[in-house]
């Protein structure tokens, strides 16, 4: 049996280890998981070579250098540059080394309209987008689209959370550093965290095993080829009840939530609509957000390792 030859580029990262994790599962996939030592994405020759010397067939780019709001407006140019070379280089060579499949990701820092309560994807060129990150991925769904020489898919998920994430205090994002702040609160007895903004702020949120769902599926169909797709639950859950239900899973009742309005937020709402992805797969169901939280801070509190 013929087995098809797999790169998962960024698969020590949050998607790229759960993904990675799935596929190595499947007896019919060679998967390939090479360090930034083995394949530097930064250098265009490295990576055609290995594409090339590996005879790999599809592609998954999951790699980026992003990070939290904080992190990510003190080092907007690193995250320019080093994101723009990155991409470009990954579909460069992947084209020219006959790549069957490249499966990318958006990102909804690209929607930034105040005004609208659930977006589509008409509106992810609109407006600025909410970060050079966000304008990298606009640059990478541009380079795929004007070349002719692969398939290719690009997903637009939301907030992604889940076990597997990242809970350290630096460049983590808002529900592992949230469950990282109720454990700290409690370890050193402040029984007190800080939350940024009034908690009204509404988002969506994926769970990381839906996402992963539907990248495996991305080799067994075509339905999503060629589209840039939001992957959404098209459901605004607030700050302020994803505090609560992480206080709740975590037991931490004691535990005093303070708001800090003088902190930077990002947009007031923010809701991907998920028509286009309901028409492609109607039969997909997404994890419930209260689901999803009690299976991470599970995760976490266990400290399950995979």
């Amino acid at each position: 049996m013929n087995k098809k030859r797999i790169l998962i580029v960024g698969a020590s990262g949050f998607v790229g280890s759960a993904l990675k994790r799935r596929l190595k599962k499947d007896q019919t996939l060679e998967v390939f998981t090479p360090s930034s030592k083995e394949m530097d994405a930064l250098d265009g020759q490295r990576v055609s070579s290995f594409l090339r010397e590996n005879k790999i067939q599809y592609v998954y780019h999951a790699a980026a250098n992003h990070a939290g709001i904080g992190t990510g407006i003190c080092r907007h140019l690193y995250f320019l540059e080093s994101n723009l070379i990155m991409n470009y280089n990954l579909v460069k060579a992947s084209y020219e080394n006959g790549i069957i499949k490249f499966i990318t990701f958006g990102t909804s820092c690209c929607y930034n309209d105040e005004t609208k309560y659930v977006m589509d994807e008409g509106d992810y060129w609109k407006n600025r987008s909410e970060n050079t990150y966000g304008t990298c991925k606009r640059v990478l769904l541009e380079h795929l689209e004007n070349q002719q020489h692969m398939d290719w898919v690009y997903l637009i998920p939301p907030n992604l959370y889940g076990p597997g994430d990242h809970f350290g205090k630096k460049d983590a994002h808002f529900i592992p550093a949230t469950i990282k702040k109720f454990d700290d609160a409690v370890s050193d007895g402040t029984n007190e965290i800080m939350v940024w903004g009034d908690g009204s702020q509404k988002r969506d949120f994926v769970y990381i095993d839906d996402l992963v769902d539907i990248l495996e599926k991305c080799l067994h169909t075509n339905v999503l080829d060629k589209k840039a797709v939001n992957i959404s639950t098209a459901f605004g859950t607030s700050i302020k009840e994803v505090v609560l239900l992480i206080q709740k899973y975590m037991g931490c009742g004691q535990v005093k939530v303070c708001w800090d309005i003088t902190k930077p937020t990002g947009v007031k709402q923010k809701v991907l609509d998920h028509r286009l992805f309901c028409r492609i797969m109607p039969d997909f169901v997404f994890t419930r957000i209260e689901e999803g939280i009690a299976n991470t801070v599970n995760w976490h509190i266990n400290k399950e390792q995979w």
